[in-house]
């Protein structure tokens, strides 16, 4: 058995939207496969991801557009009321008209999303929005892009614009415990290392599961000790009862219902500013109550990193 601390790292986003790389790195975290990543390899599989309708790790790329047109820009917003009006939804993105800079962002998901629906509005966007995202919808093969919609860069976005439309993604590695913690901030994308794939009695993982140490049994704690003790030879008993399993040919997403808490995982979330400022609210500086020690752990941490981003927005969040 491997024991390891929680820690965190942002995710490379380069400078330009449409981060395909940032898609496949965060769909190959779920298999543990981020080995077979190459300079190449991204487009092939962020069609594969398309073709098996797997959404969701869409959702770790992005457009920002700049609409230079007042007129297109009201056509938009009306156009995603009666979309609506018609569905009782609209696909995700959001809209800003800061200082007459009118511009609209969001995930790939999304975008898809307002493409697939063929809404007229679709047009203005379509001819902007890389092949390898609409690759099966014919309808928007001849599309040219239309002049008055820019693709941004996150360096182009001022002041309160960066909140809504500037997105980072991060890394954390904790246990199983506080990734259900994390995943409840619903704002966010998610991708997660999946217990029902990974099979950590083979050989790519050692043979051997690994667990977070609970940092809440450290030097300060009078019996941590024989705490540490007790969750220590838990933990060894279960990873020898997963191994006997997998012995015994179940599958891994059968021998996991064995698996600690205590497991260790890792969790990318990518969100904008206005979800991370909600995010650190609770998990770092405790303004609705106490957060969990072990999320504080790795959630202080990455606030600085944030302060050290952007001091501009994140310099007053203080413990």
């Amino acid at each position: 058995m491997k024991i390891v601390k929680a820690g965190w790292e942002f995710i490379d986003r380069p400078p330009r939207a449409g981060r395909m790389k940032a898609i496949e790195t965060a769909g190959r975290l779920c298999y543990k496969s981020e080995s077979k990543i190459s300079a190449a390899s991204a487009p092939k599989f962020v069609r594969n991801l398309i073709l098996h309708h797997h959404d969701a790790m869409l959702e770790h790329g992005d457009y920002v557009f700049r609409i230079k047109d007042q007129g297109v820009y009201k056509a938009v917003a009306e156009g995603m009321q009666m979309l609506r009006d018609a569905t009782g939804m609209a696909p995700n993105l959001i809209m800003t008209d800061i200082n007459g800079r009118p511009i609209i962002s969001g995930n790939i998901r999304a975008w898809r999303e307002l493409l697939q629906a063929n809404a007229g509005i679709a047009y203005y966007f379509a001819g902007h929005i890389d092949d390898n995202y609409r690759f099966d919808l014919p309808e928007y093969e001849s599309v040219d892009p239309d002049p008055r919609i820019e693709e941004m860069s996150y360096i182009e976005l001022e002041g309160r614009e960066r909140m809504a439309h500037y997105r980072m993604g991060v890394k954390f590695t904790c246990d199983r415990g506080i990734s259900h913690e994390f995943v409840r901030h619903r704002q966010f994308a998610f991708a997660q290392e999946s217990t029902r794939y990974c099979n950590y009695a083979s050989g790519k993982f050692g043979s051997e599961i690994t667990v977070v140490s609970p940092s809440q049994f450290g030097e300060d704690c009078y019996w941590a000790g024989t705490s540490w003790e007790d969750w220590e030879s838990v933990c060894i008993s279960a990873e020898h009862a997963y191994k006997r399993m997998m012995e015994r040919y179940c599958t891994a997403q059968e021998a996991r219902v064995v698996l600690p808490t205590s497991t260790k995982t890792e969790l990318i979330m990518t969100g904008n500013l206005y979800a991370w400022k909600h995010f650190f609210d609770l998990r770092a500086l405790e303004k609705t109550g106490p957060a969990h020690p072990q999320a504080k752990e790795i959630a202080l941490p990455a606030l600085e990193g944030f302060r050290d981003i952007f001091p501009d927005i994140f310099a007053e969040e203080r413990a």
